[in-house]
């Protein structure tokens, strides 16, 4: 277990306080901050606050990041435990999508504040540059949605397969499936199995390694 990759062996909470709890607290601690700062003083311009909108998607990727540290993880290491015959699930489609789903992830927050920014104040923004932008963000949401939900389904796969040692179907992990979506509820109940697998204990071997037989 020790030789395990870190999300593997790390145990729930490891992988909830950076995904969940330090950013929430210092998102806390910078609204405070802000609410603080615009009480004493107003800015002179948009030029001085617009740091404000470019912290949140920093928020945003650095929370994200972590997630797909994991799902990477698990879809690619997380195989090395199967030890069947059987096809293992397609890792090649994963990686095209976990990149392209990534990519979209960092881009989407950071076009937002982008469009919001250089919007002149008191101005009528060009309806045309509305339409191209409404348009490419209703695209690349479809493209993420997509990449997602086969990054879930791979991840998924990957955990029941390690489980059971067998092939699975979509019927084996289909509430793992749409746990996923859900993730930092997901992580307190699918790490501990994932820690059984690098543990030894498997649908063949019920036991952890350390577990007396009687």
């Amino acid at each position: 277990m020790n030789s395990a990759p870190f999300f593997l062996r790390a145990k729930h909470w490891h992988i909830f306080i950076p995904l969940i709890a330090i950013p929430f607290v210092v998102m806390m601690i910078f609204m405070a901050i802000m609410g603080a700062t615009f009480t004493a003083s107003q800015p002179d311009g948009p030029e001085d606050i617009v740091w404000v909108f470019y912290f949140m998607p920093v928020m945003m990727i650095l929370g994200v990041s972590v997630q797909y540290l994991w799902m990477w993880t698990v879809a690619v290491k997380l195989r090395d435990y199967i030890q069947v015959p059987e096809r293992k699930p397609r890792v090649n489609l994963f990686k095209a999508t976990f990149v392209i789903s990534l990519i979209i992830m960092c881009i989407y927050p950071v076009s937002m504040v982008n469009f919001v920014v250089d919007m002149k104040p008191g101005g009528m923004p060009d309806p045309g540059a509305i339409i191209s932008f409404v348009m490419m963000m209703f695209l690349c949401y479809f493209v993420l949605l997509f990449c997602l939900l086969n990054n879930n389904y791979v991840v998924t796969k990957t955990i029941r397969m390690a489980e059971l040692q067998r092939k699975v179907t979509f019927n084996d992990f289909v509430g793992d499936f749409f746990f996923m979506l859900i993730f930092p509820v997901a992580i307190w109940f699918l790490q501990p199995r994932i820690n059984d697998v690098i543990n030894g204990k498997t649908a063949e071997n019920p036991y952890k390694d350390g577990d007396l037989l009687d």
